[in-house]
């Protein structure tokens, strides 16, 4: 006899799924936006909802026409049971105001089949031959697949519930938004709350990763827990980056043996304290995204983590695609979406590239600027910029314009920049109010009249100081009362 019980599905609900899609359009994002082909058992559905997500992504929007087309061009048409089984599911569904339902019932299905397939993995666990490590991950990750898929749509009660608590959090003092550590930064920003994506972009030498590691270990030294992606660095190139912002002595002495008696003492003393800080780094060269989301779901949930760092978008990879811009884009939702399902602050770094206007945008990504909850561009006064026969002194201005913030103001804040052991500080007491007017900063957009010249707008530039001592630098936020500081 058989004992054999068949896979969990619900064909009905997968019918009642594409039907309400095809009756009604504009649910497809919707579907699409928790269903993906593989949750549908049949396989004809499979095939179906893969050419209703393909023809609405080119048309925006879908009729039999166009999916019988695209099923042709698929050479599935016959293998789903041709136009007959169309107007068969069309008409199974009355109405797509069940839509979501329906698709409740199609997740409950697939989770159900996807807890029965991590039985078969543990089962492998008494194979004395099997790849435990490996093994393991596949669990790991069947389990964040699970939990996904799984979770029904709350209620907006839910919602409301979850903001009462934000905004007692706040009137309590208590702030969940994770805290650069530099002043005028927070200032503007407030933090990067969980959940959110932001974006840090920079021509090369800009500083981009130093700036990422300031704020890594401003968040780690208060006892949140940090991860860092190096996929550009090797781990053990980031941490002497990190001690020698952490001791204030410059990494190039380091690297050349330079060492007096007090430098020796500050250095082994920072590598002590890096050692006790909540950070973990993953240098894992050519790394793809989803390993990535994989990697930093499976550490969220042994470690508390506060921030995720990702260094830097560009040099991901995401194997389903072969054009750069895709995958650059791929890999920002990707990213978004790592924020989301760990509830954890995500930076992220990204190159730039510039318009025939001298507009920085970033590179491969228009997508990517859309989907992030914060973009910042990170640059340097225009006489030292990338390529300039000029040498930029060792202490530094930079600039950091706040292209995007869904959750406060834009602006620009701008900073000092200790070169020699890559520190990024705020100075002085000055705390954003007007001050003297900067000078040799391009502009982003000189003809546009919403925008007036940097020199318009002030900021005190660094004092004379030495790479060793930056307390006499000043920063300022720049305030914009009608229009947003240029580059």
């Amino acid at each position: 006899m058989n004992d054999m019980k068949p896979l969990p599905s619900d064909s009905q609900a997968e019918m009642g799924v594409i039907g309400s899609m095809l009756c009604s359009p504009s649910v497809i994002p919707i579907v699409t936006e928790r269903l993906s082909a593989s949750d549908f058992y049949r396989l004809a559905h499979q095939a179906i909802y893969e050419a209703i997500a393909t023809v609405y992504e080119q048309h925006k929007t879908v009729d039999l026409v166009l999916l019988r087309h695209e099923l042709s061009r698929m050479d599935k048409l016959e293998q789903v049971g041709g136009v007959g089984y169309l107007a068969e599911v069309i008409d199974s569904v009355p109405t797509s105001a069940n839509a979501e339902y329906y698709v409740s019932l199609v997740c409950q299905a697939a989770a159900r089949r996807a807890l029965l397939a991590l039985n078969t993995l543990i089962e492998q666990a008494h194979d004395p031959g099997a790849d435990l490590p490996d093994l393991v991950r596949q669990i790991e990750s069947g389990l964040d697949s699970l939990a996904v898929s799984s979770a029904a749509a709350p209620g907006v009660a839910v919602h409301v519930e979850a903001s009462k608590r934000l905004v007692e959090q706040w009137s309590e003092g208590s702030h969940p938004e994770v805290q650069t550590g530099i002043r005028p930064l927070d200032l503007r920003l407030d933090g990067f709350l969980p959940g959110t994506l932001s974006i840090v972009a920079g021509e090369p030498r800009d500083g981009k990763t130093s700036l990422s590691c300031n704020i890594a270990l401003n968040v780690a030294k208060r006892g949140q827990g940090v991860l860092f992606f190096s996929a550009e660095m090797p781990g053990a190139m980031l941490t002497l980056n990190m001690a020698s912002i952490l001791s204030g002595v410059a990494w190039r002495q380091i690297r050349q043996g330079r060492f007096d008696a007090g430098s020796l003492a500050k250095w082994d003393a920072a590598q002590a304290d890096l050692v006790t800080l909540p950070l973990h780094i993953d240098d894992t060269a050519g790394i793809d995204v989803s390993k990535l989301t994989e990697t930093a779901c499976a550490h969220c949930r042994r470690e508390k983590t506060s921030l995720i760092v990702v260094d830097y978008v560009q040099i991901l990879r995401s194997s389903a695609y072969e054009k750069r811009n895709i995958q650059v884009a791929m890999v920002g939702a990707e990213l978004k979406r790592l924020a989301r399902e760990t509830n954890t602050a995500v930076l992220a770094l990204s190159q730039v590239t510039k318009d025939d206007q001298d507009r920085p945008h970033l590179r491969w990504a228009k997508e990517l600027e859309q989907d992030a909850d914060m973009v910042m561009f990170l640059a340097r006064r225009k006489e030292f910029v990338w390529g300039s026969e000029r040498d930029e002194p060792d202490i530094a201005e930079r600039r950091v314009k706040i292209e995007k913030n869904r959750f406060g103001p834009g602006g620009t804040v701008t900073l000092t920049f200790n070169k020699p052991c890559l520190r990024f500080e705020s100075q002085g007491d000055d705390d954003g109010e007007e001050a003297d007017k900067p000078e040799g900063f391009s502009t982003r957009h000189p003809e546009a009249p919403v925008f007036r010249q940097a020199a318009d707008y002030g900021c005190r530039t660094a004092a004379s100081t030495t790479s060793g001592d930056v307390r006499g630098a000043t920063e300022s936020v720049a305030e914009v009362p009608d229009g947003e500081i240029p580059f």
